[in-house]
């Protein structure tokens, strides 16, 4: 049972979480923030009339600074505080990714607070947001780079999910045979045809051809590439809404006593794996789509 609601644990912090990056640093479970503080203001002037009335320029919209604090941890916590500072003190210019935005930012604050002989940092971070300039070959470039990254790792992410479904396929089937709470063949989860061999089918054509999204020029083929992430998400989602099923209904069989037995808590934490690795897809992926747009 602890096994499970760890599992289960881990899958309702990735829900709400996006991936974030800030140049070639990523930021994982705890050290994604909770929340970003973002926005702006129109730098308006205003001449007040003597009659009372009044005459407002806008000066233009500036964006605030994006702050935000969060915990490293484990054996890379010190080295990926050292590359902040690092990066903070050269004053040179960085992509931020996360949260639906991608901006040209430089780092303006950056602080930690060294903890259990580094294995715990908690952070803070304030990063001044450049002028955008996206038309340009070098952030057209980086962006596209992002993208074949982020599909990289959605790739990756669907193969856990497809290879630990094959592994819970067979176990289920040779000795488990049946458990309380199935609601769904397995033929329709993971064989041919599925929601996740279909979408595995669409991403492997960009992952597995060298090039392919960096070599990309026009705007129909970024859009084509686009609708078919947004194909593949749809294909995800579905998947993710199967695993759910099967978990509600474990859950509602297993009355008073939650998991009801041996073979369906077997169940019930290979469907939190599938969920966990599914919705890591699903963040990889949206950024993809989100970056795309910023490039067209």
């Amino acid at each position: 049972m602890s096994e499970f609601l760890s599992v289960a644990g881990s899958i309702s912090s990735l829900l709400g979480r996006d991936i974030f990056r800030l140049g070639d640093v990523v930021f994982l479970e705890t050290e994604v923030p909770d929340n970003l503080f973002w926005g702006g203001y129109q730098a308006a002037s205003v001449l007040y009339m003597p009659d009372g009335n009044k005459v407002v320029s806008s000066g233009g919209y500036f964006e605030y600074p994006i702050s935000w604090n969060g915990i490293f941890r484990g054996v890379s916590a010190l080295r990926k505080a050292r590359t902040l500072e690092n990066m903070a003190r050269s004053g040179q210019t960085y992509i931020f990714s996360g949260a639906s935005k991608t901006k040209s930012v430089i780092i303006k604050e950056f602080s930690i607070d060294y903890m259990y002989c580094g294995s715990v940092i908690p952070y803070y971070i304030v990063c001044e947001i450049l002028p955008d300039i996206l038309s340009t070959a070098s952030n057209f470039s980086y962006l596209k780079n992002i993208v074949g990254s982020d599909i990289a790792n959605t790739v990756s992410s669907l193969a856990g999910v497809v290879n630990m479904a094959a592994s819970w396929s067979s176990q289920a089937t040779s000795q488990l045979s049946n458990y309380l709470g199935q609601v769904t063949p397995f033929a329709t989860l993971f064989g041919d045809g599925s929601a996740l061999s279909r979408a595995n089918s669409i991403l492997s054509g960009y992952s597995t051809s060298s090039g392919v999204i960096a070599n990309m020029s026009s705007s129909a083929s970024l859009d084509n590439l686009s609708s078919s992430l947004s194909s593949v998400g749809s294909f995800l989602e579905s998947a993710f809404s199967i695993f759910d099923g099967e978990l509600n209904s474990l859950s509602v069989n297993g009355g008073d006593d939650f998991i009801a037995d041996s073979n369906s808590l077997v169940a019930a934490t290979a469907y939190s794996g599938l969920q966990a690795d599914t919705v890591a897809a699903q963040s990889y992926l949206r950024r993809s789509i989100n970056n795309i747009s910023n490039i067209v």
